[in-house]
């Protein structure tokens, strides 16, 4: 059996009492779509909305609530991994001169290519950009 009721200082809505089960899913919408917007219409200034606390119906809300979460994160993980494909294909075909111009610093190897890879312990890069251009050894990194 499941009660619900508003009480306020101001007025009082009339007891709706279900006799069955309702899914967690049902239940978040009525909250969210019917119970939230009637809170909010009756009560503008100062609404307090005190759930019942029965363990079930928040363990339900949270797990659907995670689903939803999980969703999102799978949703951008695969947006990230889109735009660092991007970016790799953009720095295999970079031009120097380009870069140059719009202001990046390009890093040569030792045989005068363009490093593509972490530099290691040990390298001997030339680092180039608008201003100059030096030799540096990597010895840490």
């Amino acid at each position: 059996m499941i009660i619900w009721a508003a009480i306020s200082w101001y007025s009082a809505c009339p007891i709706i009492i279900l006799n069955c089960r309702i899914a967690a899913s049902d239940y978040k919408d009525i909250l969210g779509n019917q119970v939230h917007p009637m809170v909010q219409m009756m009560f503008p200034n100062n609404a307090v909305f005190q759930y019942d606390n029965r363990l079930q119906n928040a363990i339900e809300l949270v797990e659907s609530s995670i689903e939803g979460i999980q969703s999102t994160i799978e949703q951008l993980i695969g947006e990230i991994d889109g735009k660092l494909q991007n970016y790799s294909l953009a720095l295999k075909q970079l031009d120097p001169r380009t870069a140059l111009k719009r202001g990046y610093a390009i890093v040569w190897d030792e045989k005068g290519q363009i490093l593509r890879r972490p530099p290691v312990v040990g390298d001997k890069l030339q680092i180039e950009n608008k201003q100059a251009k030096f030799t540096v050894k990597v010895i840490d990194v």
